[in-house]
């Protein structure tokens, strides 16, 4: 029994004791009091609204005693309780307590202290992942966890291989309209850089190379920015069904890190603006080179009109000397067959040199083009596709 029922159960016993007290108009000790509580009949009205049978006598002692003030001492472990109550509040107070008393049966409480090991074991784990946490994100495939479906993945994987071919891959073909190009590999070879492939004619006429593809070639770790260009050019057509053995001159940055490419077709109206710096009386002059060659265009208003070309070579250290000695040799003497073109050839004991002068205001276009060199450009050619071909070329100009 708790603290509030032991309080209810005094108070119901001090009253009856008062209403006996009353009744007998005797005054005892505070012995008779206890003793007479002890004795009094069990109130089954109070505790469940139920109508117990009373005496007369019983009836008329309530009756005086109803809203009489009383004071009841009372002696517990030596300590006295004034308590001032009316019959009526009792059995209020009684009634209400009875009805509202909720019954504890069993009651769970929660460990409040925790378990220390637990929260230090936590604490380690925390610590431990965090420290780990740079390696955890290099292994981790973020582009997996993040991905919605593998059909995405697969669809951008394609879609990268349709722009960025391998080169030196025997799986790797590339097809621009009924030309198919194969075979790519890269050589060094007579002191060049160069870019090899095979392309095939699949069409049923033969295709002309009137428009301006090029390589394009990319770093694997960058492919945003190409790191050279080469030109696909020929003065000569691809017959129906056929196949040629081509190349294409790259510098030692593309030969060394070039890894992917691209095929594509730049029109001249894409070329990069380039300024003339140089000057030589009325022509603005543009100086470009290439390993032992040097060309100079002269422009006016930006339009070529003649062309300055000196080759020189030497013996020393060069395993190709007399076979370079013969080429030059024999194009000296198909160059001055050709009208207002001029040309000297000179051979020393451990070099040789040629010089060209063309003035292509004098000399028709298709005769620069029967001569099938792609440094040799038409009349009134535009400085911006002077230079940005050259350099596709392998030439560095300023």
């Amino acid at each position: 029994m708790n603290e509030e029922e032991k309080n209810i159960q005094n108070v119901e016993n001090s009253s009856d004791a008062i209403v006996n007290s009353i009744a007998n108009s005797e005054t005892r000790e505070e012995e008779s009091h206890v003793q007479g509580a002890t004795q009094e009949k069990a109130d089954f009205t109070q505790m469940f609204g139920v109508q117990s049978e009373e005496t007369q006598e019983e009836k008329e002692l309530a009756k005086k005693t109803i809203d009489i003030p009383r004071v009841l001492e009372v002696k517990e472990e030596d300590r006295e309780q004034k308590i001032v109550i009316s019959e009526e509040e009792k059995k209020a107070n009684h009634l209400k307590n009875f009805n509202s008393e909720e019954k504890l049966v069993y009651q769970i409480e929660p460990d409040k202290t925790g378990n220390p090991i637990i929260v230090l074991l936590f604490f380690i784990a925390l610590i431990v992942f965090i420290l780990f946490l740079p390696q955890i994100g290099k292994k981790v495939d973020l582009d997996s966890l993040f991905k919605t479906t593998s059909s995405t993945k697969q669809k951008k994987e394609e879609e990268e291989k349709e722009e960025f071919y391998r080169i030196e891959s025997a799986a790797t073909s590339v097809k621009i309209g009924d030309l198919n190009f194969i075979n790519f590999t890269k050589s060094y070879e007579k002191n060049e850089y160069k870019l090899s492939f095979t392309v095939q004619n699949n069409g049923d006429k033969m295709f002309q190379f009137d428009k301006k593809y090029y390589f394009v070639l990319y770093e694997e770790k960058d492919l945003e920015y190409p790191i050279y260009y080469a030109l696909i050019h020929s003065y000569n057509g691809l017959a129906a069904k056929n196949a040629l053995e081509s190349d294409v001159i790259i510098n030692k940055r593309a030969f060394e890190r070039a890894s992917r490419f691209q095929i594509v077709e730049i029109p001249e109206t894409k070329y990069n603006n380039v300024k003339i710096s140089e000057t030589e009386g009325e022509y603005g002059v543009i100086t470009c080179k290439y390993l032992n060659d040097t060309m100079k265009y002269y422009f006016k208003e930006n339009k070529l009109e003649k062309i300055n070309e000196k080759y020189e070579e030497s013996s020393l250290n060069n395993e190709y000397f007399s076979a370079n000695l013969n080429k030059y040799k024999d194009l000296s003497e198909k160059y001055k067959k050709i009208e207002n073109f001029e040309t000297v050839f000179v051979e020393a004991e451990d070099r040789f040199t040629q010089v060209n002068n063309i003035d292509l205001s004098k000399i028709s276009d298709n005769t620069i083009i029967s001569l099938k060199t792609y440094r040799f450009f038409r009349y009134n050619t535009d400085k911006n596709t002077v230079v940005f071909e050259l350099q596709a070329q392998g030439y560095t100009c300023s």
